[in-house]
């Protein structure tokens, strides 16, 4: 790796910084050459982001979501010239070996934004809504991007150069910003490169992604999508 590329590990957690804890500490032993920070989105548990050492911490009072998480972090990365920008979640589901596979395109210059597609999850799942609603939100991507979304947009685990980093700071990104940031993307000319990775189960609380939230999720994305739309019809 050329020394002028900074590497920063962005984990947002809400409620689950005993395993961010942990997930840093992973990190920091795996690449010693990376920067980690850890934004605490409100949590309510005993464990402070300040417990967990060799990282830089942000803890907001309350809880915004990842989309104001990922605006933090974007900005903490430009302000501080670093060349990519990595998302690992807090609740220890992507898998920290992957990171290198992650970043290389990028490193390389063949890739904007790189994606970790799960290949693994939807295995396991009896939950046909759940499922449904993810894979309708892969068929709308493919068709808003002319197949060049990557195929998992639901997915948490990716990487961004600075290129990419600039265009996304220009948005105001949702509590769930992954779709509509990897359409935006692609529909904008940013390379993009699928890494296939298989999902680690969840060791902790449960997703934050509960009925209530799903629906507001769904009913934003359709609102996003219809923008989209009226913008293209409007060019």
């Amino acid at each position: 790796m050329s020394s002028k590329q900074k590497i920063l590990i962005f984990i947002p957690s809400y409620n689950d910084n005993v395993m961010a804890k942990s997930v840093a500490k992973k990190i920091n032993q795996s690449f010693k050459n990376f920067d980690v920070l850890v934004i605490d989105d409100g949590s309510v548990d005993d464990i402070k982001t300040e417990q967990i050492a060799d990282c830089f911490f942000f803890r907001m009072d309350t809880n915004y979501g990842l989309g104001v998480c990922t605006n933090i972090a974007i900005d903490f990365m430009l302000q501080n010239n670093y060349s990519i920008l990595v998302r690992v979640d807090g609740d220890g589901q992507h898998p920290i070996e992957e990171i290198e596979n992650l970043i290389a395109p990028l490193l390389s210059n063949d890739a904007d934004f790189t994606v970790g597609s799960r290949i693994n999850h939807q295995k396991g799942s009896n939950n046909f809504i759940r499922n449904a609603v993810k894979k309708y939100y892969n068929f709308v991507a493919k068709k808003m991007t002319r197949n060049n979304a990557p195929s998992d947009v639901n997915s948490g685990f990716f990487a961004i150069n600075k290129s990419a980093a600039n265009e996304l700071n220009q948005l105001m990104l949702e509590r769930y910003p992954e779709p509509e940031t990897y359409i935006h993307l692609s529909k904008n000319g940013f390379r993009l490169m699928n890494i296939e990775i298989n999902q680690i189960k969840r060791k902790m609380k449960t997703s934050s992604l509960n009925i209530f939230n799903g629906i507001r999720m769904f009913y934003k994305f359709n609102i996003f999508i219809l923008s989209e739309l009226i913008d293209q019809i409007k060019k």
